[in-house]
């Protein structure tokens, strides 16, 4: 017969054993100002850089929660609506990709004649997946499912290209890597790798302030 004292022990044990797991496996919520913060933070892993013959390479994770707010802007927000849009926008692992010349657009900045602009501004429009791809910590190669440059006329920092890939395909891995390919602007091959367990232990937004937990 088990004393009455160390079985109610062994329970209580056990039940905080199971919150601490239970607390442990809930995604953190932050606000979107914070997941945007938590972003860019370098410590957290979701940016890389490297920097080529002047010209900064860059690919920072984009989490689907910020496509989604980004979304919800022009819709009511409510619980059906981030649900949709969270299943239209998950089965994708999102990226931008940046490229500056000294704190400028590298497309404008780096063209020495309008043909040059004009090759380089259609392969950033139509013809990425012959210069960017993903390889991951099995060896495997994944290519770039979908996506699109937003032209700003040379008014922005950077040449910015949000990338997607097909989430399936990059899950349970160590780690996955962005590999760019020599496509005019004199960087050679660029290689930017990400920990998975980064990418995983991404907050997500709290879309109706139910507490900010990071």
């Amino acid at each position: 017969m088990i004393d009455p004292r160390i079985l109610k022990i062994i329970v209580m044990t056990t039940f905080f054993i199971v919150m601490f797991f239970i607390q442990g496996c809930e995604p953190k919520l932050v606000s979107e100002e914070s997941l945007q913060e938590y972003v860019r933070e370098t410590s957290n892993g979701l940016s890389q850089t490297v920097k080529r013959e002047g010209i900064e390479v860059s690919a920072f994770y984009r989490p689907t929660d910020l496509i989604v707010a980004q979304d919800l802007r022009q819709k009511d927000r409510n619980a059906v609506a981030v649900r949709q849009l969270r299943e239209k926008y998950g089965s994708y692992a999102y990226f931008v990709l940046s490229m500056s010349y000294d704190g400028k657009d590298a497309l404008y900045a780096t063209a020495g004649s309008y043909q040059e602009f004009s090759d380089n501004l259609q392969k950033l429009s139509f013809r990425m997946p012959e210069y960017l791809y993903m390889t991951t910590s099995e060896k495997d190669t994944v290519e770039l499912r979908d996506f699109h440059f937003s032209r700003m006329h040379g008014m922005s920092g950077s040449t910015q290209v949000l990338l997607a890939f097909e989430k399936d395909k990059i899950e349970y891995k160590e780690w996955i890597q962005l590999n760019l390919k020599e496509m005019g602007f004199g960087t050679g091959r660029v290689n930017l790798r990400f920990r998975m367990k980064d990418i995983l232990d991404t907050p997500e937004i709290d879309f109706f302030n139910k507490g900010n937990y990071l």
